[in-house]
């Protein structure tokens, strides 16, 4: 495994720009991105870790680390619910927070403090960790259609990843990966999207 350990990444924004849906960067800025996840991407999936046996020191220290005690009884709930180590599960919180809560701090109080509320913003961040997981897979997808495609705007960025990595090496990674989603798909662990 490499360096990889604890580190989470915004699928999304790294979809964005290699995608050309929100930005036109040139080649350079698409390369430099990708050579910098180079790792992420090899690993795919797999760099989402499972939690140690009995996590619930490491969260508390993690959250007064960071000054957010507060949240401690939802930060623990959060992360046996995502089966995510403590500090991705924090940082998928921190992402949904800053990039798709909807809500005010007040209401976040509330999401946090009634049990009802706790599950629905639980099932969100659920979903938004999901999705980044798919958006992940999109990213790879895409750097394996087009690094040969002379038409593409981004074709030597892709081109430089692919020869970092190896065709083979992230191919056998881009079905591995598939294949852990879709069996946990089947488990009813989160639902299939579509892309």
């Amino acid at each position: 495994m490499s360096a990889t350990e604890n580190k989470i990444t915004q699928w999304k924004r790294v979809y964005q720009l290699v995608s050309g849906t929100f930005y036109n960067e040139n080649q350079e800025v698409v390369k430099k991105k990708l050579l910098e996840l180079q790792n992420e991407i090899q690993d795919g999936i797999k760099i989402f870790k499972k939690p140690k046996a009995d996590a619930t020191e490491e969260t508390e220290k993690l959250l007064n680390e960071k000054q957010q005690t507060k949240i401690l009884p939802f930060a623990q709930k959060l992360q046996k619910y995502l089966d995510l180590d403590v500090k991705q599960s924090y940082k998928i919180l921190c992402y949904y927070l800053e990039n798709e809560y909807r809500g005010s701090a007040s209401s976040l109080q509330n999401f946090v403090s009634n049990e009802s509320l706790m599950i629905k913003l639980l099932n969100d961040i659920w979903f938004y960790y999901t999705l980044e997981r798919m958006v992940l897979l999109k990213v790879v997808k895409c750097v394996l259609e087009y690094h040969e495609s002379p038409d593409h705007p981004y074709r030597e960025a892709f081109k430089a990843i692919v020869d970092k990595i190896g065709l083979a090496v992230l191919r056998k990674s881009y079905i591995e990966q598939f294949e852990m989603i879709l069996k946990d798909v089947q488990q009813g662990k989160f639902l299939p999207i579509i892309f």
